[in-house]
């Protein structure tokens, strides 16, 4: 977030924190989150869409890849979340499950 002070390792702890508190995954911890394979993570990340919006209610083994890219990346205004940086470079670490564009 903008004018954040909190360090990488402290954000990553909050989203621990709030993956196990939300119930998303109750056994979560900084290791196992950190040991997420790209494909795992691009998993957490539906189900917590999906917790937004039934539009998320996707099994990403039936959806080609570069739909769940589109699909997330058309969510994420309305979450009011801003990239900064090229749209295909954003849509491409998505559908790659890159942990830089998935937790920044």
């Amino acid at each position: 977030a903008p004018g954040s002070t909190m360090s990488s390792n402290q954000e990553i702890h909050m989203i621990v924190d709030r993956l196990r508190e939300y119930k998303f995954e109750e056994d979560l911890t900084l290791v196992t989150f950190h040991q997420k394979s790209p494909q795992e993570l691009l998993e957490t990340l539906n189900n917590v869409l999906k917790h937004l919006s039934k539009d998320h209610d996707v099994d990403l083994r039936d959806e080609p890849i570069e739909n769940t890219a589109y699909r997330m990346l058309g969510f994420l205004p309305i979450l009011l979340y801003n990239y900064e940086g090229e749209v295909d470079t954003f849509k491409d670490g998505l559908a790659n499950g890159d942990k830089d564009i998935i937790y920044p």
